[in-house]
């Protein structure tokens, strides 16, 4: 019988991990060697699949344990999570925690609804994965909306200047190496002994020592944080770029989605490498903020017992199968992310499951601890029980394509193949992709642990494949934009800013 202790919660989000090196990178301790020591009291997953190849959807879906086709905040549908819709955050505060969201990550804002049922919550503006200053210790929190006031601040971390954002993003994106000649020296003249990789909204841990300490003691906590360092673009680092050589070789490299997307530049294999390598290191320098994360919840007096998930929200392609970044896609890089739970009391320590499990999973495992395992309807598992016995249905991820924000620099024939909605469905050694279309297309592989998905080599018979391939064109047709709600002037212009489309 579950217990009915209330545990102190952390969910940390490790924006644009993916599985493969983020298991990579902690089998080599000296890489990460907290992360590592850290897993070893935790459940590990490495069997884990995000519901959406981006942040919106595959957010919604952490917070409500609901696919993207039941909650609706899709490119199909509104893009925002809707208030109808109940989040884990809405239910542990009915149950007497204090809910806190920190997220370098803008889109996990009121405005797309994925702070409902937060007291506290602080994002960091559009700039963050851009701008990477560092941030002295002695400077004071400022939580989102205090602090003097600056309306031009103010309206372009909202997005308000859309086309001009758009254009800013897109510069700050094709020329990367004026960033990066900025930010390193802020860092030499600010931080002169750090020579690690440059992390992202540097002010999360703080902010989140703040906000604890605003909390009665006595009473639980749910906090929840993002930390976006392994998001696009790519900053040079010593431990990779080494000498004026390799900056050169650096600052020629173009790290633009869009212009990727429009086929107006490509990248060699040694240019993808070098991102890929620049992108572990970021990975890397997780490390020790997640280090820190577990110090402030230690001096708050709230870590024992506690019960921790980490994981992403996607993961980062760098070429393969022709895709860059994320989004649009449901490869293996783009949807197999790192999954690790410390129970409270470290139960079930070490183990290393080997069935699927999904960021849907999260909330009804959170509900299984607390025993009210039917506190919200979801389409998930508690990991608990996924320990032990196989899950009923299959692990679905699903692509929204472009939806209304059909991007108006693609060619038709562009944007009708980003468009197109697919599906796919895991179930022990198989994944099924279904793409929708004038020509729907069904495709097998054989999958394991974190890597790349290969052409199904086993054979299925007809009632297996016809039962997956059904679960799959469910999904895609549940995810139809048929009879969908216009989608918000002002989300439509925001999203194209932040070069989602």
């Amino acid at each position: 019988m579950a217990s009915q202790h209330r545990p102190n919660i952390l969910v940390v989000v490790l924006d644009c991990v993916r599985a493969s090196d983020f298991w990579r990178e902690i089998s080599q301790e000296e890489s990460m060697p907290f992360v590592a020591a850290f897993s070893r009291d935790c459940v590990q997953f490495p069997r884990a699949v995000a519901p959406a190849p981006w942040t919106i959807p595959s957010h919604a879906s952490l917070f409500t344990g609901l696919y993207p086709w039941e909650h609706g905040a899709h490119m199909q549908r509104e893009n925002v999570l809707l208030k109808g819709i109940p989040t884990i955050a809405q239910t542990l505060r009915d149950m007497g925690y204090a809910t806190l969201s920190v997220s370098g990550n803008f889109l996990v804002s009121p405005f797309f609804g994925l702070t409902s049922g937060f007291d506290y919550s602080h994002w960091g503006g559009w700039w963050e994965p851009f701008l990477r200053w560092p941030r002295l210790e002695s400077e004071k929190v400022r939580p989102h909306g205090s602090g003097p006031p600056n309306l031009v601040l103010q309206r372009m971390r909202h997005g308000d200047f859309s086309p001009l954002f758009g254009e800013l993003k897109g510069s700050l994106s094709r020329h990367s190496e004026v960033i990066d000649i900025l930010v390193h020296l802020a860092r030499k003249v600010r931080t002169p002994e750090d020579i690690g990789y440059p992390v992202a909204a540097p002010w999360i841990e703080g902010d989140l020592a703040h906000a604890l300490k605003k909390v009665p003691k006595g009473q639980p906590v749910f906090s929840f944080v993002n930390l976006i360092d392994a998001h696009e673009p790519y900053f040079s680092t010593p431990a990779v770029v080494k000498g004026l050589r390799a900056w050169l070789q650096y600052a020629r490299q173009r790290q633009d989605r869009q212009g990727w997307l429009e086929k107006k530049w490509s990248a060699s294999e040694d240019e993808l490498e070098l991102l890929h390598r620049l992108y572990r290191e970021s990975i890397r320098s997780m490390d020790q903020r997640i280090q820190t994360l577990v110090g402030v919840l230690k001096a708050s007096g709230r870590w024992e017992d506690s019960l921790v998930v980490i994981t992403s929200d996607h993961g980062q392609a760098f070429g393969e199968h022709g895709t860059l970044y994320h989004m649009l896609d449901l490869s293996e890089e783009i949807v197999r992310i790192p999954l690790i739970v410390k129970f409270p009391k470290a139960e079930n320590r070490g183990t290393r499951c080997s069935r699927w499990a999904s960021l849907v999973d999260v909330v009804p495992t959170i509900l299984d601890e607390l025993g009210e395992p039917h506190r919200l309807r979801t389409s998930g598992f508690s990991m608990k029980e996924l320990v032990d016995r196989d899950r009923i249905t299959p692990v679905l991820a699903v692509s929204d394509g472009l939806g209304q924000l059909q991007g108006a620099t693609l060619s038709p024939e562009r944007r009708v193949e980003l468009n197109r909605i697919q599906a796919a469905v895991y179930r022990g050694e198989v994944k099924v992709v279904v793409a929708g279309g004038a020509d729907t297309q069904v495709q097998v592989y054989s999958v394991g642990e974190p890597g790349v998905a290969q052409p199904a080599v086993l054979q299925l018979d007809d009632h297996e494949r016809s039962s997956l391939q059904n679960f799959a064109e469910m999904a895609a047709k549940a995810m139809d934009g048929d009879g969908r709600e216009p989608l918000p002037i002002q989300v439509a212009d925001r999203l194209r800013a932040w070069g989602y489309v």
